[in-house]
């Protein structure tokens, strides 16, 4: 499945892959805006909410500045892996 999420500075764009012993999330991370902010992609496992432990993340800035990821989790379902984004 491919997911994007965005907010007044940032975007992301993935994609999240099971393959039966585990979960991939790819794709990138974009700072939009011109604010002094960075753009943060960040994973959550198990339920955690956003402001649970962070697994990965991948920070883009300064404006225009696109970051790639690719993370693995070993035996987690995609349910319980949630991909958030921020701005800071």
């Amino acid at each position: 499945m491919t997911y994007s999420i965005e907010t007044s500075g940032g975007y992301v764009h993935y994609q999240e892959c099971n393959t039966g012993s585990g979960t991939t999330e790819q794709g990138y991370v974009k700072d939009m805006a011109s604010d002094g902010q960075c753009a943060i992609v960040y994973t959550v496992l198990n339920g955690a909410g956003k402001n649970g432990p962070i697994a990965n993340q991948a920070k883009a800035c300064p404006k225009g500045t696109e970051t790639q990821f690719s993370w693995y989790y070993p035996g987690y379902a995609p349910v319980q892996v949630a991909v958030y984004l921020k701005e800071v």
